[in-house]
């Protein structure tokens, strides 16, 4: 049988005839002889390699055809099969024995579809693999030159300068994925050369501006030396001025403290004290001549007028002692004069108490205890009153 795998399978007349207890042949429309010869067909065919396309089409073909044809022995299985099951059985044994070796034959062309496609599944993940790795070695050979990521245009770019000029080199994405190396290592070295060449400009501009900023710094340093050198002549005039001052100062304090103990200030801890006014060290050089001569002037006059307010204070004290003492001699005089009009008259009282005091006291019987205490009562303040009266007596 010759099997043309380009069209529709064909229906073979040489089926094997065997008849059921119903009296109805089992017939398939494919024989044994053709499975053979699809056995051969199949063993004649190769794929010479990944890229043998027509090869392919051929296993393929072959392998749909017979799978038809296996198909088709199924479903008349099924169909034959019903009536009975002794007829069912030897179906399917002659089924089998139709089916079997052609799975064997489909399964051999499956293996070498399989075995075309995992190479060509290779060979793509490889090729993907390598591309994937070029564009990367090229992207980085780019960003090492000066290239930049551009999203917006999906490219890489860089700007560089040609006689002060502004250049802008773009490279799409694209390009860079899909150009051949032989396509894309002269593109390469051009954007090598031109970085090459805006390095040495670059390298040329920061060695003149390297010279420019050291001569500018030797400038500076020359200045900032010549500046040094005055300001250090102007410090020493400044200190010598300042040491002059302060002697100057040392001076005017030393004498200004002289003068304030000759105006009558004491000194302590080096500050100086005056019932008028105090006086601290640190502010002595605070007063203008004017200023210091008045303050002397100031303590002088309030020592003139506390000798004069102290002198009159010593008159006016004599004075009032003088006054006291001739007004107690005065007093004495009196106080004899009028001791001795009265003389008589406290002789004649104090008689007169004494009497009182000596008088016995009335005998009166049968009192009750009651006056009895009365008149112990009354004879106690008499006695009391008399003494009181006997000391005003004795004072007047």
């Amino acid at each position: 049988m010759n099997i043309d795998i380009a069209q529709d399978e064909q229906v073979h007349d040489a089926v094997p005839m065997f008849k059921t207890p119903l009296s109805q042949p089992i017939s398939f429309e494919v024989a044994k002889a053709d499975i053979d010869h699809m056995r051969a067909e199949a063993a004649g065919l190769q794929i010479a390699g990944p890229d043998d396309k027509a090869g392919f089409k051929t296993v393929y073909d072959l392998r749909q055809v017979i799978k038809r044809q296996r198909v088709a022995v199924k479903k008349r299985q099924d169909e034959l099969k019903r009536p009975h099951i002794d007829y069912n059985r030897e179906v399917d044994q002659l089924a089998k024995e139709l089916t079997e070796p052609m799975e064997e034959i489909e399964n051999g062309l499956a293996l070498k579809e399989k075995a075309y496609n995992d190479e060509r599944e290779r060979i793509a993940r490889e090729k993907a693999l390598f591309l994937q790795k070029r564009t990367e070695g090229r992207i980085n050979q780019l960003r090492a030159i000066g290239y930049e990521w551009n999203p917006s245009t999906e490219s890489y770019s860089r700007f560089y300068y040609v006689d002060d000029e502004e250049k802008t080199d773009v490279i799409n994405f694209d390009d860079i994925k899909e150009m051949e190396d032989e396509e894309y290592a002269p593109i390469l070295t051009d954007a090598q050369a031109i970085h090459e060449a805006e390095q040495a400009r670059l390298a040329e501009e920061k060695r003149r501006y390297k010279e420019e900023q050291e001569r500018i710094k030797a400038e500076q340093q020359a200045e900032a030396d010549k500046l040094a050198e005055e300001r250090r002549k102007i410090v020493e005039q400044q200190e010598e001025l300042k040491r002059q001052q302060d002697e100057l100062n040392n001076t005017i304090r030393l004498n200004r403290g002289k003068r304030l103990i000759e105006a009558g200030y004491t000194e302590s801890s080096g500050n100086y004290f005056h019932p008028n006014h105090n006086v601290r060290y640190d502010s002595l050089l605070s007063f203008t001549d004017e200023q210091f001569d008045a303050l002397i002037q100031q303590a002088v006059d309030y020592d003139r007028r506390f000798e004069e307010r102290k002198r009159q204070a010593q008159i006016e004290e004599a004075e009032r002692i003088k006054a006291e003492q001739k007004a107690e001699k005065e007093k004495l005089r009196a106080n004899r004069e009028r001791q001795k009009l009265l003389a008589p008259d406290k002789k004649t009282v104090k008689d007169f108490f004494k009497k009182l005091k000596s008088h016995p006291f009335p005998f009166l019987p049968d009192l009750q205890p009651e006056t009895v205490a009365l008149l112990g009562e009354f004879n106690e303040s008499l006695a009391q009153l008399i003494n009181q009266y006997q000391t005003k007596l004795d004072e007047l």
